[in-house]
């Protein structure tokens, strides 16, 4: 599958998660959909998330692997506070699932491209087109 799809999966489980919540707002479904979303993105999605830096030299990955945890997790936290603010005035469990679909797909879209952009720097993937 490559690392970008593999990245891809969250993105998503998350779509269809909030598309089974939208059908069945029931909290059982949310408890399900949570422990699915965690368990895919501890097992799957962290792993092919770290084989992201195995292309660049350590000095850069230790200086963007502080910047990415605190930061951009910390700000992502934030903004999804904020965003569930905005779209809980939406009203209907299904109007929101619905707005999630093109955050999910920028999302998707932006694994797939990183994932292609790791398999570009690897250098295994260089020798393996040279000797082609």
């Amino acid at each position: 599958m490559g690392v970008g799809w593999t990245l891809a999966i969250l993105p998503l489980v998350t779509v269809a998660g909030f598309a089974v919540l939208a059908i069945w707002p029931l909290y059982g479904v949310m408890a399900l959909f949570q422990a699915i979303h965690r368990a895919t993105r501890y097992a799957i999605s962290r792993p092919a998330r770290e084989t992201l830096f195995s292309v660049v030299p350590p000095a850069e990955k230790y200086k963007a692997k502080p910047l990415i945890d605190v930061f951009l997790y910390r700000g992502g936290d934030l903004a999804g506070a904020g965003i569930q603010g905005v779209l809980s005035t939406l009203g209907t469990m299904a109007l929101m699932a619905a707005a999630t679909v093109p955050f999910a797909a920028v999302w998707c879209a932006l694994s797939v491209v990183l994932g292609r952009e790791q398999r570009h720097r690897d250098p295994a993937e260089l020798g393996d087109k040279a000797a082609a």
